[in-house]
């Protein structure tokens, strides 16, 4: 039996199917996007995409070695959306994964800050400049498609994906996938319980990536004798190998009785002296992952 399945585009799995399920997160979560997950089709895109029937990836299933590729070559962009919620009384996990759509917004030529009003302008004005009918250029009738594209992907996005790497340059870390999936893993693993497939699917982006940038941030309130710790890790995570991109985001809320809690800097620090393997550990501005004081 073939590891993959054919949909029609028509039945694609979008960015909405999702979102009666999104994580509470301090950032705005994705919005509904046509062909989140492939790019709009045309005369030179298949009108069908290969999708794994078992995880409803788009590219290649992880389950499975992907049917016409060697070792030695890269496998196709994997487009991957989920998103896994656990609650328990007030206390709160959530995972989500995102295409981040990389080259739709080189395509327009935006950052992924932009508003939907900003998506439709720049459209409007790329797809004048790139017009066959108008612009005599060989290389003007590919941009044009390009363009289109990216509309139809981005089109309803407003904002949603954006990740506010440069805003805040004292949260940055830069870590392998594997570096990253050991640091989301404790945030998350209640969540990653809710379904196993799905968790493992999620862990196969983050590890397969080359690089992950991360924001992470936490804060802590006691109120009425609960202690509520919040930590939210944001991340962009890229496999250079093939083009693979997606925006992943962790939300975690636990409450928990005080019990003459003193509370700490509300401040996430990887330690300078930390070693790859090692999981973050508490400095006199960190808490996160309940970790030992040093």
């Amino acid at each position: 039996s073939s590891s993959f399945c054919t949909v029609p585009s028509a039945r694609r799995p979008v960015l909405g199917d999702t979102l009666a399920a999104m994580p509470e997160l301090g950032s705005p979560a994705p919005a509904a996007a046509s062909g989140a997950t492939g790019g709009a089709p045309s005369a030179n895109s298949p009108v069908e995409e290969r999708i794994c029937p078992l995880t409803g990836a788009v590219g290649y299933c992880p389950m499975a070695k992907p049917r016409g590729y060697k070792e030695d070559q890269p496998k196709p962009e994997l487009k991957v959306m989920f998103v896994l919620v656990w609650e328990e009384g007030d206390s709160k996990v959530s995972i989500g994964v995102y295409p981040h759509m990389n080259k739709h917004w080189a395509a327009l030529e935006i950052p992924d800050t932009s508003s939907k009003a900003e998506i439709k302008a720049q459209y409007r004005k790329l797809s004048v400049k790139f017009h066959p009918d108008k612009n005599p250029d060989e290389s003007a009738k590919e941009r044009f498609q390009q363009v289109n594209d990216a509309h139809h992907a981005l089109k309803d996005v407003d904002g949603s994906l954006a990740f506010p790497w440069d805003a805040h340059p004292d949260k940055q870390h830069v870590l392998s996938g594997l570096e990253a999936l050991r640091k989301f893993g404790a945030l998350g693993s209640e969540a990653a319980g809710t379904d196993p497939i799905k968790a493992q699917m999620m862990q196969h982006v983050v590890k397969e990536s080359s690089e992950c940038k991360v924001l992470i941030y936490e804060s802590e309130s006691v109120n009425a004798g609960l202690l509520t710790k919040v930590t939210q890790a944001d991340a962009l995570c890229v496999d250079h190998r093939n083009g693979s991109n997606h925006l992943v985001k962790v939300y975690r809320r636990i409450v928990s009785p005080a019990d003459g809690h003193v509370g700490c800097d509300e401040e996430f620090v990887l330690r300078d002296d930390a070693t790859r393997d090692e999981e973050p550990v508490r400095t006199a501005a960190c808490c996160l992952f309940n970790c030992a004081s040093v």
